[in-house]
Formats: C-alpha cells, sequence, structure tokens
C-alpha cells in the first residue's frame, strides 16, 4: 500500500512539472509574439538538462547559475525562483513577468532567442536555458 501511495505522488509532481514547463513555453511565445518575435520549440534533450538543475535548486533550497553545464549549444540561462503554492499557469505568469522586468537582460536574452528553448521547473525553481 504504501509504495502504490508514493508512486501516485511521483507521478502527480511529474505532471505538475510538465504542465508548469508547458505553460511557460506558452508564456514565452506569447511575450516574444507580442515584440514581434517568433515562436520557440521546445528541446527535450536540454530540457532534462534544465530540469536536473531546477531539482538541485530545490533540493538546496536557492537558485545557482554557475554549478549546472550548458549544453546543445544553449549559451544562456534565466533562472527564477517563485512560491510554489500558485497554480501551474499562474507559476508560469509570474515567473516570465519577472523575466520581463528585468534589468539584467532576462527580457532581452528572451527576445534575442533563437529556435529552441530549454524548460525545467521544480517547485517553484525555474531553469530557462535559451541560444541566443
Amino acid at each position: 500500500m504504501f509504495l502504490e501511495i508514493k508512486t501516485t505522488l511521483f507521478t502527480f509532481n511529474t505532471l505538475i512539472t510538465m504542465v508548469v514547463r508547458r505553460f511557460l513555453l506558452k508564456e514565452i511565445n506569447r511575450f516574444r509574439r507580442e515584440n514581434g518575435k517568433g515562436n520557440l520549440h521546445f528541446h527535450e534533450a536540454e530540457s532534462k538538462n534544465a530540469q536536473r538543475h531546477s531539482e538541485h535548486c530545490a533540493r538546496i533550497g536557492k537558485n545557482r547559475h554557475t554549478d549546472w553545464p550548458l549544453g546543445h549549444n544553449f549559451n544562456t540561462e534565466l533562472v527564477s525562483e517563485i512560491n510554489p503554492d500558485h497554480k501551474p499557469e499562474e507559476r508560469a505568469r509570474i515567473t516570465i513577468n519577472g523575466f520581463k522586468s528585468s534589468t539584467e537582460g532576462h527580457r532581452e536574452a528572451l527576445l534575442d532567442a533563437r529556435e529552441h528553448v530549454a524548460i525545467g521547473e521544480k517547485n517553484g525553481h525555474t531553469t530557462v536555458r535559451l541560444k541566443t
């Protein structure tokens, strides 16, 4: 019985992560279209790396840029930490709004990105990787 509950919780957490990542991609592309840019496409392989980075940040309780390598020709990483109690769509909106209002190059990176985006998310810790 305990094993079944644990498996169900893992599946539920994985589903939440997938939903948040989908909403993040939707919000990124909405922002890009509003600024005359084309949509970015989800890069599955690099998103696995971004996901591991987000899980690591959630485990240590803070976001870091420098402790996880970028791969697949991705050269820009944006990280965010928000309260994970928000619904998935709201988590995505808050995260991307934070990037959009940043004065440290986050907005520009989202607009300058080429072709693909990699996204990881765990308990409010978001990693977005771009090719700029």
